[in-house]
């Protein structure tokens, strides 16, 4: 197998989600380490690079069929393995050593709330605040099978096609720029 290294410029806030809330304080909270560092699970980022790599497929910029060779079926394991995305071990030892405390600066809330097109007044009980992470670059693994001569340039040519990640990223959280890196050694 060979490793390559995604690189994920977050650029705006953003949202990936436990599904978890803090009661009446807080709706959704984001994912994070064992730290209190924000992340990006490994699942998501597949997923996230299947769908840009459909989109080149679609766009014919990689072969028919690059999709299922790569990713596999629904219940039949494909050629790559993704790595959770984090900001490092090097940031983890320093939030660790330095107090958790630290972590808590990479976080904000936003609330949002319905309004009824014809009164414009607030619909009742639609208040949501969400937790959300400032902009970070990220970074995971990708282990790719070796018989896959040409993963890396279609990789790259749907990681062209990702414009954003996580919850909302359609109404404007979470824009990104995904990279593919140089091989990891």
């Amino acid at each position: 197998m060979r490793e390559l290294t995604i690189k994920i410029e977050i650029l705006d806030y953003w949202h990936s989600g436990t599904g978890r809330g803090r009661g009446p304080v807080l709706d959704a909270e984001a994912s994070r380490t064992p730290a209190g560092l924000p992340y990006l699970p490994g699942k998501t980022v597949r997923g996230l690079v299947r769908e840009g790599v459909q989109q080149a497929e679609d766009a014919r910029l990689v072969p028919a069929g690059t999709v299922l060779g790569l990713f596999g079926k629904a219940d039949v394991g494909g050629k790559l393995r993704v790595s959770d995305a984090t900001l490092g071990r090097e940031y983890e030892q320093w939030i660790l050593a330095e107090g958790r405390e630290l972590a808590e600066t990479l976080f904000d809330q936003i609330s949002a709330t319905a309004i009824n097109g014809k009164t414009g007044q607030v619909e009742d009980q639609t208040l949501r605040t969400i937790e959300v992470a400032l902009p970070v670059t990220l970074t995971a693994v990708m282990h790719v099978a070796d018989d896959h001569p040409d993963a890396s340039r279609h990789l790259e040519a749907g990681m062209g096609f990702i414009r954003g990640l996580g919850t909302q990223r359609r109404r404007g959280l979470g824009r990104a720029r995904f990279t593919l890196e140089e091989e990891a050694s």
